[in-house]
């Protein structure tokens, strides 16, 4: 999934499994530790704070393409007596 993708449904990925870098570092001891540090089988993916299983199905959100007024129905008018 692209960036957007997982911030739309709400995913969140750890690459260093909890760690996070010390503060003050500069850009390349930052590198440094990010290099020592991430996991060489990729991240682990968040959704709700529980983690994803790899192969699991993510529905994104997004906006009905059919409107709730028009859905194929043929409106019939009430009897009235």
């Amino acid at each position: 999934m692209a960036a957007d993708e997982q911030e739309r449904a709400g995913i969140t990925e750890d690459w260093y499994r909890g760690e996070t870098p010390p503060d003050g570092l500069s850009d390349g001891d930052l590198a440094e530790w990010r290099n020592e540090h991430e996991d060489p089988d990729g991240p682990i993916h968040y959704r709700d704070a529980e983690e994803l299983d790899p192969g699991q199905r993510i529905l994104l959100p997004a906006p009905d393409p059919v409107h709730h007024y028009d859905r194929g129905r043929t409106h019939i008018e009430p009897r009235t007596v």
